[in-house]
């Protein structure tokens, strides 16, 4: 919103190529990810799906480093151990613990 007010980059023309490509970053990027993983809720539990959903990122990051030798700083580093431990902290759940009654 604030590109409006603050604009980073000049102006460039609008062109169908450009309305193109971001009509496709919008439907393949957007659109049918969200479908495909809202169909996917049909066939696994909702935990199991933000799960997956929340270690993409991660899974996104070590391909990088394999496959396009990304190298990552110290900061990279702390922010994905975070996520991690954030994402774990989200989905845990304490054991219920099972009372009996010592009378």
């Amino acid at each position: 919103g604030l590109t409006v007010i603050h604009p980073k980059f000049e102006s460039f023309p609008l062109t169908l190529e450009l309305v193109l490509l971001v009509l496709a970053v919008v439907v393949l990027g957007t659109i049918i990810p969200f479908q495909l993983f809202t169909n996917a809720l049909k066939y696994i539990r909702p935990t199991t799906a933000s799960m997956l959903d929340a270690f993409e990122p991660i899974a996104a990051t070590i391909g990088s480093i394999i496959f396009l030798g990304l190298q990552l700083s110290g900061a990279d580093l702390l922010g994905s151990f975070l996520v991690i431990i954030a994402v774990l902290a989200l989905n845990w759940r304490p054991r219920k613990k099972k009372f009996t009654n010592n009378v």
